[in-house]
């Protein structure tokens, strides 16, 4: 990917540059846990990085799929350089058999969808008081 300005490796990811991006980790840095959902990149598992004990969402990605790296690169962009505590925390990556893992914060609620399912199915939902009110949703979102 380095027309794209990135390299990524077993030792993580770097910048053309050189700069590394996120924290370096490794395979066996990570306990890789249960699976928690498909995207439409591919697999979230849960994983914990051992030298921190951090429970982290790791994404997998097929490099080979060129609409996928796309994908890969604008994620890598927005998550390694935002500096917005609102937004979910970038631990690293790295690359191992044609896929490659990002690590990101685990938001242990769920997804966006869990969340407007539990909603719907209140009861109170329908009489016009959400369960979780639109300027919390809106922040969530």
């Amino acid at each position: 990917m380095g027309k794209e300005g990135y390299a990524i490796g077993q030792s993580g990811i770097r910048r053309t540059g050189g700069d590394l991006v996120g924290s370096t980790i490794t395979q066996d840095d990570l306990v890789i846990g249960k699976v928690l959902g498909k995207g439409a990149c591919g697999m979230v598992y849960e994983a914990r990085i051992k030298s921190t004990n951090t429970l982290v969402a790791l994404k997998t990605i097929n490099v080979y799929d060129k609409e996928r790296r796309h994908q890969l690169i604008n994620d890598l962009r927005s998550l390694s350089d935002h500096k917005c505590p609102f937004l979910i925390s970038f631990h690293g990556a790295l690359y191992e058999e044609g896929q490659v893992r990002i690590a990101l914060e685990l938001m242990n609620i769920g997804s966006l969808s869990t969340l407007m399912k539990l909603a719907l199915k209140d009861p109170e939902w329908s009489a016009g008081k959400p369960l979780i009110p639109e300027p919390v949703m809106s922040k969530i979102t």
